[in-house]
């Protein structure tokens, strides 16, 4: 899948992005990335954000590759158990890879457009999305957008600086192609 962004630790609680082009050619992170797929994922022109009150920030649904889980897999384990919605994929966006130094930890995260396909159920979250009071929203792509960059009380904001510029970048490609 095609590179979008390389995002990196910046000064204190920012981050710095890089497109594929500014990467030095043999770059390679000293940190085995955790793998993950993440859904813009579209019903009736809006656009699912899970909001993670007790955290202080939005994220796009998906979640970590478990053993032998392709990134497509995943995704539709992911969105159906965090939003209750069955999905189809309707395009790759691409991959973010992200370097997280003071956690000394990479992560990448493979981006799709999809769109429900069927009725809602019961999100079954994790004990951690349980804990920070995660829940499902739907919002227009620009309000999205604007929370995704202004709309986090984040309790750890080094962390969420990685997950809202890397939610960003997709939701942003994502509208591209609409």
């Amino acid at each position: 899948m095609k590179l979008l962004a390389f995002i990196a630790d910046g000064s204190e609680e920012t981050v710095q992005v890089f497109t594929p082009s500014e990467l030095p050619v043999h770059w390679i992170s000293p940190f085995h990335p955790r793998l993950t797929a993440r859904a813009v994922l579209l019903k009736d022109r809006e656009v699912a954000l899970m909001h993670m009150d007790k955290l202080g920030i939005y994220t796009l649904p998906g979640g970590g590759l478990m053993e032998r889980e392709t990134p497509c897999s995943a995704l539709h384990r992911e969105v159906l158990e965090e939003t209750g919605y069955p999905c189809t994929i309707l395009k790759e966006l691409g991959r973010i890879d992200e370097q997280r130094r003071r956690y000394h930890s990479a992560q990448r995260s493979y981006g799709f457009l999809a769109e429900v396909n069927g009725a809602a159920s019961k999100p079954q979250m994790t004990l951690q999305e349980q804990k920070s009071n995660t829940h499902l929203e739907w919002h227009s792509p620009a309000e999205a957008l604007y929370l995704l960059k202004y709309g986090h009380q984040a309790k750890n904001p080094y962390w969420a600086s990685f997950i809202e510029t890397r939610e960003r970048i997709f939701l942003q490609h994502a509208l591209e192609l609409l």
